[in-house]
């Protein structure tokens, strides 16, 4: 498995983790992940389009690693998605959590922060997922000065 001292951090590049075999996973995908990822300003990436070379666990551990911060769907009871959450906030990773208006988010999860979407009003969840992911970007307590050259301060 790779270390951090192998991977460089791109703080633009959002990754995002969902259970890409659910019917509406490509949909959530296209009409509010990556939109608001592009609307903040940000580089959209996803599981099941990266590069895999061989274990599958050491490639996702890569893209974490290598991302700003996470975006979990968790709107499909999805142990894959389960892990991977639990490997980005090992990572100390930030995470954004989606779960769509009417499903429930298992027990530990409960007290999570998360952004509530209706899949159809896709607009909505954009935009509020969107301002979420710019106040990230431009928030001091994450910013590390020097490093990199990516966000302007305000």
């Amino acid at each position: 498995m790779h270390g951090a001292s192998d991977v460089q951090v791109d703080r633009a590049r959002v990754f995002c983790i969902m259970p890409f075999s659910e019917p509406w996973s490509d949909i959530v995908w296209t009409t509010i992940i990556e939109p608001a990822v592009i609307r903040a300003g940000l580089r959209p990436a996803r599981g099941d389009t990266t590069l895999r070379t061989g274990n599958l666990i050491d490639n996702v551990w890569t893209e974490i690693l290598a991302s700003g911060c996470v975006i979990a769907d968790l709107s499909a009871a999805n142990p894959n998605v389960y892990y991977e959450l639990g490997m980005t906030r090992a990572l100390g990773r930030d995470a954004f959590v989606l779960i769509q208006r009417g499903m429930n988010l298992p027990a530990d999860l409960k007290g999570a922060h998360y952004l509530e979407y209706d899949a159809a009003r896709p607009d909505d969840a954009t935009y509020e997922l969107a301002e979420k992911l710019a106040a990230w970007k431009v928030h001091e307590d994450i910013m590390v000065d020097g490093v990199e050259s990516l966000f302007s301060r305000p």
